[in-house]
């Protein structure tokens, strides 16, 4: 009971007026905190279908998007617009 609690505690983000994938990527979030089971249970998910979704795989969307990201980040670090605002006076 404790933990359904604490769960609804960190509803904080809305989580249960979401989308169902909004839910399933929230307990996927918390895997190492809570028990999939109680969080199922409270988010109203289905505990079989939380596990499809995990094993979906990725979109060609979601593939491109992780590489552009990677490709910005790397573009971003070689730049050395890192290093400039760690030592910017401004911030």
């Amino acid at each position: 009971m404790a933990e359904e609690r604490d769960i609804l505690k960190e509803r904080r983000h809305h989580v249960l007026r979401q989308r169902v994938k909004a839910r399933c990527a929230f307990i996927k979030s918390r895997i190492d905190k809570y028990s999939i089971a109680a969080m199922c249970r409270v988010l109203a998910v289905n505990r079989a279908g939380f596990y499809a979704w995990l094993k979906q795989p990725k979109s060609a969307r979601q593939l491109e998007d992780g590489r552009l990201l990677n490709k910005t980040k790397q573009c971003w670090i070689e730049s050395g617009f890192a290093s400039a605002m760690a030592t910017s006076p401004e911030i």
